[in-house]
């Protein structure tokens, strides 16, 4: 357990099971999604609960499910999936109260750790302050058993510390953002412990899933105590969610995927030493995944060119520039001929 933290964490070999039995007198409601809960439904038989099976993060669908609950009475909300179910429970939980415990099936980004989250709202994502889980829960049997790229995205998670300071430093010295020294020094000592221990991470050996759980965790504590997003999360999330509002490659790219070809991008455009983040880039075979999903050339500067429009009262290295379609169009060349002859 780690004590003093935004949440109350477990983490452990098969403590799902165990920690569900001990609910088989209480009266919950499960925010799940289709593959998780019919994988593991057998933990959750004895149990007495409501299921909701979730179809998007729409904040409709949100709104609705707190509608439909709200005269009735839980001791708490559980949410057992990816970061899209943690943050639609978050968001609902935040609406009609209760103990709200996440349990994340993959460790491909920080939701389960932090009072922000994502949801979909007239097409557009949008960032909404929602409940911090009061118990996070992570059982490592049930995380080994996903697919290495799920867990492996998670990384890219942390690593955008890299840009996203980078574009507050950039906001400070062009005076529109105040330094945070403490912040800071948190931050970029998360980012070096990342760099120096993704070898390890990339073993998926309990040890080094438990790392990378904990880092993504102080991650989203680092979010909670600055109040935003902002020391984790900059131009290279902004590029990620050009991606993700799209809806084209909803469920082909992860989040973390998104995230780290923007963090190669973007530090492009800032002009920093990123050779470290191709050997990463490598190592979750994202030129792989961009040729499975058939996502080009041209797509990739026609996101990055929208990323450039995004939030831009979040100052960033777009702010700095003025992205044309001719610099799109160098970047996008330089980051993809990179990718292709990059060895680990």
């Amino acid at each position: 357990m780690i004590a003093n933290f935004n949440s109350e964490v477990v983490i452990g070999n098969g403590i799902l099971k165990t920690y569900i039995s001990d609910q088989s007198s209480s009266n919950f409601v499960l925010i799940t999604t289709k593959t998780p809960y019919k994988l593991f439904r057998k933990y959750f038989k004895d149990a007495n609960y409501a299921k909701i099976i979730i179809k998007s993060n729409d904040i409709s669908e949100i709104n609705a499910v707190a509608d439909s609950f709200r005269p009735r009475k839980f001791q708490r909300v559980i949410a057992f999936g990816s970061g899209t179910t943690i943050d639609f429970a978050k968001a609902l939980s935040s609406k009609i109260g209760g103990y709200l415990v996440a349990i994340p099936t993959i460790l491909s980004c920080n939701a389960f750790a932090t009072n922000k989250s994502v949801v979909r709202s007239n097409s557009k994502l949008v960032s909404i302050t929602s409940k911090t889980p009061d118990k996070v829960i992570i059982d490592l049997d049930i995380i080994k058993l996903s697919q290495e790229r799920y867990n492996f995205a998670g990384v890219a998670d942390v690593l955008s510390i890299f840009t996203a300071l980078f574009d507050w430093n950039l906001a400070v010295q062009s005076k529109m953002e105040d330094k945070n020294q403490l912040i800071e020094n948190i931050s970029q000592s998360l980012l070096e412990s990342m760099m120096q221990r993704s070898s390890e991470i990339f073993t998926k050996r309990d040890v080094a899933l438990k790392k990378l759980a904990q880092m993504l965790l102080i991650s989203g504590y680092v979010t909670n105590l600055y109040g935003s997003g902002r020391p984790e999360s900059g131009s290279e999330h902004m590029f990620a969610r050009a991606i993700e509002e799209s809806g084209r490659y909803y469920k082909k790219m992860l989040h973390g995927e998104a995230v780290l070809l923007g963090i190669l991008l973007c530090s492009e455009l800032q002009c920093q030493k990123n050779d470290y983040f191709y050997d990463i880039a490598t190592r979750i075979n994202l030129l792989t995944v961009l040729q499975g999903i058939r996502m080009d050339q041209k797509q990739i500067e026609t996101y990055l060119l929208k990323a450039s429009k995004i939030r831009r009262d979040r100052f960033t290295i777009f702010n700095k520039i003025n992205l044309s379609q001719k610099m799109a169009n160098t970047i996008v060349t330089k980051v993809l001929s990179k990718l292709k002859k990059w060895k680990i």
